[in-house]
């Protein structure tokens, strides 16, 4: 989300205000890394309860009918 030259420019000042920015950068892509995450983990479960509904129900389902 950063190209290389704003990379550049962001990281060519000098000082604490450099180190701060970094800091900052860093902080923004572990947190956007962590939804992310988040993201594909609820649609795995979300999957995996559908799935366990959909076994319980056939089970349920063949049981009554024998």
């Amino acid at each position: 989300f950063l190209s290389p030259s704003q990379h550049s420019t962001l990281f060519s000042s000098s000082g604490p205000d450099r180190e701060f920015v970094y800091l900052k950068y860093k902080d923004i892509d572990r947190s956007l890394r962590n939804a992310l995450q988040c993201e594909e983990h609820h649609k795995k479960q979300k999957g995996l309860h559908w799935l366990n509904a959909e076994a319980r129900r056939k089970h349920s389902t063949s049981r009554h009918t024998e």
